[in-house]
């Protein structure tokens, strides 16, 4: 038995776990006001809440703005594991998620003109 690799599947997975990520980090484990969380959850959701319905539908510009929003969560991530000590590792964990996202993205799109 042979495991193929699928980019598409890929760039989804790492597409959920960036998303759950932020839920867990921003909404669950902040230690600001609930509010406050709430709302920074959803401004950070917000970008990957537009990008679902084109990533889930498969076409070439779903991932081409994945890999180009993957940089945004990548700079967040490198901000906040520079800024304090103890949110390097919450950092960490987005910068490896984001740029998971971006190669996942950049192995869907040559997979995807492979297949055209």
């Amino acid at each position: 038995m042979t495991l193929r690799y699928s980019g598409r599947l890929l760039v989804r997975v790492a597409y959920v776990l960036l998303a759950g990520w932020l839920v867990i980090w921003l909404g669950l484990l902040g230690n600001a006001p609930l509010p406050v969380r709430l709302v920074w959850s959803a401004v950070s959701l917000l970008p990957l809440a537009v990008l679902a319905p084109f990533l889930f539908r498969g076409g070439k510009g779903g991932y081409a703005w994945a890999g180009f929003l993957s940089l945004g969560y990548f700079a967040q991530g490198v901000a906040v594991a520079l800024a304090s000590a103890s949110g390097a590792a919450y950092g960490a964990v987005e910068i490896f998620l984001s740029i998971l996202l971006f190669f996942s993205a950049g192995a869907a799109l040559k997979e995807w003109r492979a297949s055209a």
